[in-house]
């Protein structure tokens, strides 16, 4: 399967933009967690799971089965719009869980409740899908399970985000494909 996502090392610090004022909402370095402006870990002031992904995945879909998927919703601290990002989870891994894997120990890291060293972080970039941002962050952790990629999809003004997942659908086989070595050891 040809992969219609390309994978590059970030090598300087990257901005995150308000998709409706173009003020800088959050910046991530090469290596590290990205930060709001204010110096903060977290941008967004709530999120949820995106609901029905799991029942239109396929059976070769759902399998190695160590993801997890989510929206995060924000509010520009200078014009005051709402802005969404698609987040995307995934380690190489399988086990007998299936739909309830965020209930197992290796559910723990994708919901980012264990602690881990400071991610390696890429750019990943598409220009197939006009609706979805041209390019977004990936930050690489180490596990226990192997490496986690977390895709950081947006920012998104909210017109242009479908919570009931198709974003994530078009991107899913391909998110799954992507893989890069962390530095870390």
């Amino acid at each position: 399967m040809n992969n219609i996502l390309t994978l590059s090392k970030l090598k300087k610090e990257r901005a995150g933009c308000c998709p409706h004022c173009g003020e800088i909402v959050f910046k991530t370095q090469p290596t590290g967690w990205s930060k709001s402006v204010q110096g903060k870990y977290i941008f967004s002031i709530g999120g949820d799971t995106i609901g029905g992904v799991w029942q239109k995945l396929t059976d070769e879909q759902k399998t190695p089965n160590a993801f997890y998927y989510d929206f995060n919703v924000g509010c520009c601290r200078f014009c005051f719009e709402s802005f969404f990002a698609v987040g995307f989870y995934f380690i190489n891994h399988n086990d007998e869980s299936g739909y309830d894997i965020e209930r197992t120990d290796i559910g723990s890291y994708l919901l980012l409740n264990e602690e881990m060293g400071e991610p390696d972080n890429y750019i990943i970039s598409q220009s197939v899908y006009a609706d979805i941002p041209s390019n977004w962050v990936m930050s690489v952790f180490k596990t226990p399970y192997g490496n986690m990629y977390k895709h950081t999809i947006g920012l998104i003004d909210s017109e242009r985000l479908n919570e009931d997942g198709d974003i994530l659908l078009r991107l899913f086989d391909s998110l799954k494909l992507i893989q890069a070595e962390s530095n870390k050891d």
